[in-house]
């Protein structure tokens, strides 16, 4: 019995024994019951190529956002280019965010939100 099958699609990680790609981000997808809900989308389009070398499909039941920075939201405007999911964010993930040393400069989500 499937209890709940996690799949890490990309992260800091470079798996290149199975042809896949990592950056500085985080994007996994939680499949239960039929039901997949993609968690974070990591900074680029990387979890689109990823999850194609992996055979998902990016039909999703769910795009849940844990918090506003690029690396987990930045492939969410891609994503979305392919998919009509709904997506679970927070309204302060919008707030503009900033880094001090050594990571200076802003942070936030690379896009502006639609109304």
């Amino acid at each position: 019995m499937l209890l709940l099958k996690i799949t890490v699609l990309v992260d800091n990680t470079v798996l290149k024994p199975r042809g896949l790609k990592g950056e500085h981000c985080l994007s996994i997808l939680i499949e239960k019951d039929n039901k997949k809900i993609l968690f974070d989308t990591g900074q680029s389009d990387i979890l689109i190529e990823n999850a194609n070398k992996l055979g998902i499909d990016l039909d999703f039941d769910a795009i849940v956002i844990s918090h506003g920075h690029y690396d987990h939201t930045g492939g969410l405007k891609k994503v979305l280019e392919i998919s009509s999911t709904k997506v679970f964010i927070h309204k302060e993930a919008f707030r503009n965010r900033y880094a001090e040393e050594p990571f200076k400069g802003f942070i936030g989500i690379p896009f502006k939100k639609r109304s």
